[in-house]
């Protein structure tokens, strides 16, 4: 049909269309999952911007919320099977896991607030080697923000810390740490395994008050 409008749908009435098309077995969680990720036509670009920057902001706290669990973890699991989880059952890498948990741990301990954490993990950890004073520097150069880009960080990190190191000097000192936390994580292990073993002990063991022994409650 010549000269005829191109048909438009509104946002509401595509929103409709995908949740009838939502299969009849989805209910709860499955279902708003599948009518979020319905793509649906809009007339601004402000409302796609809308869109991607509110599932951008999910992503974020997404990201942080995955490193609380993590931290978790490793809080409450033995060594042993804390490094199998990391290895063999997530769907992301060592260093990713540790760079995760040291953005939430960057937040959790008050260093940095939700508010201002950057939305992309990779940027946000650029921060986390940061002492507080680095901080507050970062954040009063207006570089601690949310939509702060990894370049632009990287560059501000490199006048705040002035000249880098050489490649073998990072190295030997990153061997170093490493080998530390290992030290200090197999400590820790052994710390907690050995804990294990008094709650044991301390539940079998008769109660003394005033010198006479009380059998542990059942």
């Amino acid at each position: 049909m010549t000269g005829s409008k191109p048909f438009r749908m509104s946002a509401d009435r595509a929103r409709e269309r995908a949740r009838d098309a939502a299969h009849p077995s989805m209910e709860g969680p499955s279902q708003i999952r599948a009518l979020r990720r319905a793509i649906i036509p809009y007339k601004t670009a402000a409302e796609y911007v809308q869109e991607i920057r509110t599932l951008w902001a999910e992503a974020a706290e997404s990201f942080l919320t995955i490193g609380r669990w993590l931290n978790k973890a490793k809080e409450t699991l033995p060594h042993g099977e804390w490094q199998r989880m990391i290895e063999e059952q997530l769907p992301f890498d060592r260093n990713r896991a540790y760079q995760l948990r040291m953005v939430a741990t960057m937040v959790d301990s008050g260093r940095v607030a939700e508010t201002d954490l950057p939305m992309s993990s990779a940027t946000a950890y650029l921060f986390t080697n940061l002492d507080q004073e680095g901080i507050q520097a970062a954040k009063q150069d207006g570089i601690l923000r949310p939509d702060v880009k990894r370049p632009e960080v990287r560059e501000w990190k490199a006048r705040y810390l002035g000249p880098r190191l050489n490649s073998e000097e990072i190295q030997r000192r990153r061997e170093a740490l490493l080998a530390r936390i290992k030290r200090y994580e197999d400590e820790l292990d052994r710390a907690r395994q050995e804990l294990r073993a008094l709650e044991v002990e301390f539940e079998r063991t008769p109660l003394t008050i005033d010198g006479i022994a009380h059998e542990p409650a059942k």
